[in-house]
């Protein structure tokens, strides 16, 4: 190439540099501009959706109304990791912690040499409370400690509404008017459980418990009650079936929404005049 038309390349490269920042840079900027108005218009608050189910008379067994239910509360996607995370955490929590075994230097006795150190032809030996002679210390035996595991309460929530959600989609969940019994006789309580084709049900009521379904459920074998404060994932996973009162899941909704901004306000919508509704 002579000297000529290698300058002229050269300026045709310079003036096509400086016309493409020209187009380039205003495209760019117009596309950071727009990106974020998509963010802006897209970004939209917390707006809980609504699930029903029926609720039942305890008692008579017959559905008296709707409820709704908070979609972050009784519809969550099922997380097995998380539940697996919850119940180990719980059963760790539960371990005392006291198993203890006495050493060779704890236990009593054992000061002087049984014989000495050479001639009898016999292995040497310091005391008769080595871990290799009966009544003697235990070696690496268990030891007082804490076995307690922490969980984020974050967490600890979403454990308790996914296992929720998981007994709504298994038709295991049972939401009844109240939980209230006439006596505290087991007797009682177990006609009404028979009534309803229940289980091993775990009842849950809300705070007070009632004093007769306390006493009532204690004696029976496959049924707990517990207040709403008290619910855990181990006993969902563990009984069949879970009962839950209708003010308990008012009070489960306050304390487990994920905006606590959003305080739902539950009703019932009864029925008409109905006392028994048959599904064909």
């Amino acid at each position: 190439l002579t000297r000529d038309t290698a300058m002229s390349m050269l300026r045709l490269l310079a003036s096509a540099r400086t016309s493409l920042s020209r187009v380039v840079f205003p495209i760019a900027s117009q596309l950071s501009t727009a990106s974020q108005l998509h963010f802006k218009v897209f970004k939209k608050e917390h707006e809980p959706s609504l699930v029903q189910s029926w609720v039942t008379s305890f008692p008579q067994g017959h559905r008296v109304g709707l409820i709704n239910l908070d979609s972050s509360v009784f519809d969550v996607p099922l997380r097995k990791d998380i539940l697996h995370r919850a119940v180990v955490t719980q059963r760790a929590n539960w371990r005392q912690g006291t198993a203890k075994t006495k050493s060779r230097s704890e236990v009593r006795g054992g000061g002087k040499k049984p014989w000495k150190q050479k001639g009898t032809g016999r292995a040497r030996a310091s005391s008769i409370r080595s871990p290799i002679f009966r009544g003697g210390g235990v070696v690496h035996g268990p030891m007082p400690r804490d076995w307690s595991m922490n969980m984020p309460q974050k967490l600890r929530h979403l454990a308790l509404r996914i296992a929720l959600s998981a007994k709504l989609r298994e038709d295991a969940l049972v939401i009844v008017d109240n939980l209230d019994i006439p006596s505290a006789k087991t007797q009682t309580l177990a006609k009404t459980l028979q009534h309803h084709a229940i289980g091993e049900t775990l009842l849950i009521t809300s705070d007070p418990m009632p004093a007769n379904l306390l006493r009532a459920s204690k004696n029976m074998m496959g049924v707990k009650a517990l207040p709403q404060a008290g619910l855990n994932v181990y006993d969902m996973l563990k009984y069949k079936t879970l009962v839950l009162s209708y003010d308990a899941v008012q009070q489960l909704q306050q304390r487990l929404t994920r905006d606590p901004s959003f305080t739902q306000e539950e009703y019932m919508d009864t029925l008409p005049e109905v006392e028994e509704v048959v599904e064909e």
